[in-house]
């Protein structure tokens, strides 16, 4: 499955690549409405806007219009394929972050764990240190990011 799921992401960024590849003023080649950002080739479209502006002849057309229906069959292809791996990405990002969340709140419930195991005392000095905690952190959040300065070394 971790095979696949890479290939499927190589391919995904390969596909990517590609689109940002493309010359931008080419006829027929729009905005395009679906997720991938990228408009599918309309041979109709692009004879349409090519063949007046460059005076084909008839022969021209058929040729240049059957070379863009195959790509256009091409990229349906690969279309499908994004598609599909669009979908495992989204259900592996969904793991991903159910993951992390579970991952958070094992750490959040330590604290609980630990006072299960002291006794009065200890649990008001685990509380200090607790608290001690909470305000670097706070501290560190408020001010610069940066923790303690390190010393300076001696020359």
């Amino acid at each position: 499955m971790n095979k696949a799921f890479i290939i499927s992401a190589l391919i995904f960024s390969a596909v990517c690549a590609a689109a940002q590849e493309l010359p931008e003023g080419l006829p027929g080649l729009g905005e395009d409405p679906s997720q991938t950002g990228i408009q599918r080739p309309d041979s109709k479209r692009i004879m349409s806007e090519l063949s007046p502006a460059l005076r084909l002849s008839s022969k021209q057309e058929e040729r240049i219009g059957g070379a863009i229906t195959k790509k256009s069959k091409e990229f349906d292809k690969l279309l499908k394929e994004y598609d599909k791996t669009a979908a495992e990405e989204r259900r592996w990002h969904d793991k991903v972050e159910g993951l992390k969340s579970k991952m958070r709140n094992i750490n959040s419930s330590l604290p609980d764990v630990i006072r299960g195991y002291l006794d009065d005392e200890q649990e008001q000095n685990f509380e200090a240190m607790l608290e001690t905690k909470r305000k670097q952190a706070a501290e560190i959040k408020a001010g610069d990011g940066a923790g303690p300065k390190p010393a300076k070394k001696k020359k």
